[in-house]
C-alpha cells in the first residue's frame, strides 16, 4: 500500500515541487525556471500557503489555500480560507488525492478558526460536492454590440480616478452594495491587496473628490473590456453607466464587452450569459449561500 501524506509546504524545495506540479497539471508552456520566478515573486501567491501531497516521498498533488475574511448577511465578518492551483500529477491521477489534499487543506484552516471556504471549480461541480461543497449563483454576460449599446439611450459622465485617494468611499459602496449577502470582506489590507495585484481602471461616478455615486473597475486586455466591479448607489443608474462603458469599449475598437455581472433588465437586453462551469464559485462551511456575490476581482 502506497504511504500518502498532505502537509504545509515549509522548504524552498517543496515549493519548487508544488510549482513544477502546477506546470504540469495545467499544462503551463513557460519553462520550469520562468514559472518558478515568477510564482514565487507574485503578489497575489504572498499570503496563500503552499500544500503538498507525497506518494511513498514523491511529490504528486498540490494546492495553495489562502487566507480570506466572509461578510455573512448578518453583516458579521468571519475569518474563512480560498482553495486554488488544486492540481495532481498525470500519472498519479485517480487516486484520490486532490480529495484527500483538499480535505487536509480545509480541516487546517477550521481547526484554525476559519471554517468558512471558497473556490472556483475548474472541474465538474459534482468532484467539489462530494467534499462538502455547493455552488453559489453566477454569471457571464458578454456583450458583442458595444457600439450599439453605446447609441441606445443616455449616457453617463465617468471620470478616470486614482482609487487610492477615494479609498474609504469606494469601501463604502463595495459594503453597502454587499449587505445582507455572502461576500469576501475587505479590510484596509485586503483593499491595499486588490490595488496591488491587479492594477486596473477605476472610474468614478459623481465628484471623485467629493461625493461618488458609484464606481467601475474595468480591465482593457486586447480586443475585450472587462467590467470587474460595478458598485452603484442607485441602480436606475446602470444604463446610462453601461453605455459610457460600451462607448469607452467601442473607442477602443473592443469587440466584446464582458462581465460576472448579475442580471438586469439592460443586461438582459443587450448582454448574453455564456455561463461560469470552469470558474463556478462553490462554498463550504455556510448556509448563507442565497444571494452571494462573488466577482472577478475576488478570483484567487
Amino acid at each position: 500500500m502506497m504511504a500518502v501524506q498532505a502537509h504545509v509546504v515549509t522548504s524552498t524545495a517543496d515549493r519548487t515541487a508544488a510549482l513544477d506540479i502546477m506546470r504540469e497539471a495545467f499544462e503551463v508552456k513557460s519553462p520550469p525556471l520562468a514559472l518558478r520566478a515568477g510564482q514565487l515573486s507574485a503578489p497575489s501567491r504572498a499570503d496563500a500557503e503552499w500544500w503538498l501531497l507525497e506518494e511513498d516521498g514523491e511529490p504528486a498533488a498540490s494546492l495553495l489555500c489562502y487566507p480570506l475574511q466572509f461578510g455573512l448577511p448578518t453583516g458579521e465578518v468571519v475569518p474563512g480560507f480560498g482553495l486554488g492551483s488544486v492540481g495532481t500529477r498525470v500519472a498519479s491521477r485517480g487516486r484520490g488525492h486532490a480529495s484527500v489534499l483538499c480535505r487536509a487543506a480545509a480541516t487546517h484552516s477550521a481547526e484554525r478558526g476559519a471554517p468558512i471556504g471558497l473556490l472556483y471549480s475548474a472541474v465538474p461541480a459534482a468532484f467539489y460536492r462530494r467534499l462538502g461543497y455547493e455552488p453559489c449563483d453566477a454569471w457571464d454576460h458578454v456583450c458583442t454590440r458595444p457600439g450599439e449599446v453605446a447609441e441606445s439611450g443616455p449616457v453617463a459622465e465617468l471620470t478616470a480616478m486614482d482609487p487610492r485617494a477615494a479609498g474609504p468611499r469606494l469601501a463604502a459602496l463595495y459594503e453597502e452594495k454587499h449587505r445582507g449577502r455572502l461576500h469576501l470582506h475587505r479590510d484596509p489590507a485586503a483593499w491595499e491587496r486588490t490595488l496591488t495585484v491587479s492594477p486596473d481602471w477605476w472610474f468614478g461616478l459623481g465628484d471623485p473628490d467629493g461625493r461618488l455615486r458609484g464606481y467601475v473597475r474595468a480591465k482593457h486586455h486586447r480586443d475585450v473590456l472587462g467590467i470587474r466591479e460595478l458598485m452603484l448607489e442607485d441602480d436606475s443608474e446602470e444604463a446610462p453607466v453601461l453605455r459610457a462603458l460600451a462607448r469607452l469599449a467601442a473607442d477602443l475598437e473592443c469587440k466584446e464587452m464582458r462581465g460576472w455581472i448579475e442580471p438586469s433588465s439592460f443586461v438582459s437586453e443587450w448582454f448574453e450569459d455564456r455561463g461560469r462551469e470552469d470558474t463556478l464559485p462553490m462554498v463550504i462551511g455556510t448556509e448563507a449561500r442565497d444571494g452571494a456575490r462573488f466577482l472577478s476581482s475576488d478570483y484567487f
